[in-house]
C-alpha cells in the first residue's frame, strides 16, 4: 500500500522519537460532535498564519484540545502513553493531511469571504447618502 493509497484511505503510519511507528486516522464526525469548540479551537490556533489571529497554542483550552486531537488521531489509543513533546510536530503535520484540514480551512474562508461580501452588500445602501 502506498502513502496515497494510505492518505486516501485516512491513515498515515508516523514515526516517533522513540523509533516506534504509530498510526494517524482521520477523525470521525462523532469526535468532532463530542468536542467541536476544543478541536476548533485547536484548528484556529493551527490556521493563526492564515487568518491573521494569534497563533497562542498555550490558551486555556488548546492543551486539551491538542491532547484529545492527538489521542483521537492515533489508530491505536495506547500508542498515546509512547507520545512525547518532540513528537508534536510531525503528529500534527499527519492530522492536518488525513482530515484535509487545508481544504476545509480553504472552504472555511471562502465561505466568511461570500458572508462578508454580502453584508457589505445589504449594508452599502444603508450608508450611502
Amino acid at each position: 500500500m502506498t502513502r496515497t493509497d494510505l492518505l486516501s484511505g485516512g491513515l498515515r503510519p508516523l514515526q516517533l522519537s522513540d523509533g516506534s511507528q504509530v498510526t494517524v486516522k482521520a477523525w470521525l464526525m462523532d469526535e468532532l460532535v463530542a468536542h467541536p469548540l476544543e478541536f476548533m479551537a485547536l484548528i484556529d490556533a493551527l490556521n493563526a498564519p492564515i487568518t491573521g489571529q494569534p497563533a497562542d497554542l498555550f490558551r486555556e483550552q488548546i492543551p486539551a484540545a491538542l491532547h484529545r486531537a492527538v489521542r483521537v488521531s492515533l489508530q491505536q489509543p495506547e500508542d498515546m502513553q509512547r507520545v512525547k513533546v518532540a513528537d508534536l510536530p510531525d503528529l500534527l503535520e499527519a492530522i492536518w493531511e488525513v482530515n484535509a484540514v487545508q481544504e476545509l480551512q480553504k472552504k472555511s474562508l471562502s465561505f466568511r469571504l461570500r458572508i462578508q461580501q454580502a453584508q457589505a452588500e445589504v449594508l452599502r445602501p444603508l450608508s450611502s447618502p
